[in-house]
C-alpha cells in the first residue's frame, strides 16, 4: 500500500495495491494487480482514499531530455518522454526559439496527460502539436506508435481516454519563431494564470469542461457556477475558489468526499437554474 496524496496537485488521495514508476516496469503488464491506472503529475485526477489495482507514475526527475529527430528550415520534430513536465517543455522549446508550446508554461501536468486529455489553454490545444504517440496497449501488452490522425482527438478528449493505453513517448512538431516574441508569450501566459486562477492553492485546475453554444461560442463553467451563487462556497476544507469558480481548492486537509459533494452541488444548481449540464473535466478514480 502506498500514499498517493503527494502525487496529486490538490493533495488528496490514499493508497493503491501497488504503485510503481514507469521505469520500474518489467515482465508482463497484465501480471500487475488490476485495474491499471496511469498518473502523470496528478493535476487532472481526483483520487479516493483507497484504490484497487496498480498506479503507474510517469513523471520522474531523471527523465531523458527531448530528442530532436527531424529539422527543417521552419520547423523541428522532437521525441520526448510522456512524463515530461509541461512547464519544462515550454521553457525547453522557448530556449531553442521553437513556438507552439507557450500555452503549457503554467499548466502543472505532463505531456502524456496533456495528450490523453487533449489539454489546452488560451484557445490552443495539445493535439495541434502531436505527430504520433508511442504507447503500450494494455489489452494486448503490445508497444506501438499511434498517429495523431488515429488518436481521435476532440475537445478535451482522445482515444487514449476511452481505450487502455499507457503512453511512453510523444513526438511533437513545433515551428521556429522569433525568440523575443516567444519569451513575451511565455510571460503573458504565466502572468494570466497567476492573476486569473488560484495559483497558490492546491487544486486540479478546471473541474468542468466548457459547453458549446449553437452559434459556435461557449458557456464557461466558472461563469455559470458564479451565476448560481456558489463562488466561494465550501464544504469542509474544500472551497469553490473565490478567484475562479471552475477551480476547487484545498484549504488544508480537504477530502475526496468533499470535492465530490461540491461537484454534485454545482452540477445540480447549474442544471436547475440554467438548464445546462456541467460535465467533469477531471478524471475521478474510485472503487
Amino acid at each position: 500500500m502506498s500514499l498517493l496524496r503527494r502525487f496529486s496537485t490538490i493533495k488528496i488521495g490514499g493508497s493503491a495495491e501497488r504503485v510503481l514508476w514507469m521505469s520500474e516496469l518489467s515482465g508482463r503488464i497484465d501480471d500487475l494487480p488490476q485495474p491499471i491506472r496511469v498518473l502523470g503529475n496528478g493535476s487532472n485526477v481526483l483520487m479516493s482514499e483507497t484504490l484497487r489495482g496498480t498506479v503507474i507514475l510517469t513523471r520522474e526527475e531523471s527523465l531523458a531530455a527531448p530528442e530532436i529527430v527531424r529539422e527543417e528550415p521552419d520547423e523541428m520534430q522532437l521525441i520526448l518522454p510522456a512524463g515530461m513536465f509541461l512547464p519544462s517543455l515550454s521553457k525547453w522549446t522557448a530556449d531553442r526559439a521553437l513556438t507552439g508550446a507557450e500555452f503549457m508554461v503554467g499548466v502543472p501536468g505532463t505531456i502524456g496527460g496533456a495528450v490523453v486529455q487533449n489539454a489546452g489553454a488560451n484557445e490552443q490545444k495539445t493535439s495541434s502539436l502531436v505527430v504520433e504517440v508511442e504507447a503500450w496497449d494494455l489489452e494486448s501488452a503490445a508497444l506501438r506508435w499511434v498517429s495523431a490522425a488515429d488518436a481521435e482527438f476532440a475537445y478535451r478528449s482522445s482515444r487514449f481516454q476511452r481505450e487502455k493505453f499507457l503512453l511512453r513517448r510523444v513526438k511533437l512538431r513545433l515551428k521556429r519563431g522569433e525568440p523575443e516574441e516567444i519569451q513575451a508569450r511565455l510571460k503573458l501566459n504565466l502572468d494570466y494564470r497567476r492573476q486569473k486562477t488560484p495559483f497558490s492553492r492546491p487544486s486540479l485546475g478546471s473541474m468542468f469542461t466548457r459547453i458549446p453554444k449553437e452559434d459556435g461560442d461557449w458557456w464557461y463553467p466558472g461563469q455559470l457556477i458564479e451565476s448560481v451563487g456558489l463562488k466561494g462556497f465550501r464544504r469542509g476544507q474544500t472551497q469553490i475558489s473565490e478567484v475562479h469558480a471552475n477551480y476547487f481548492v484545498n484549504l488544508g486537509g480537504a477530502r475526496f468526499s468533499e470535492v465530490l459533494s461540491l461537484m454534485d452541488l454545482a452540477q445540480e444548481r447549474v442544471l436547475k437554474e440554467t438548464g445546462l449540464e456541467l460535465r467533469p473535466e477531471v478524471q475521478i478514480w474510485q472503487d
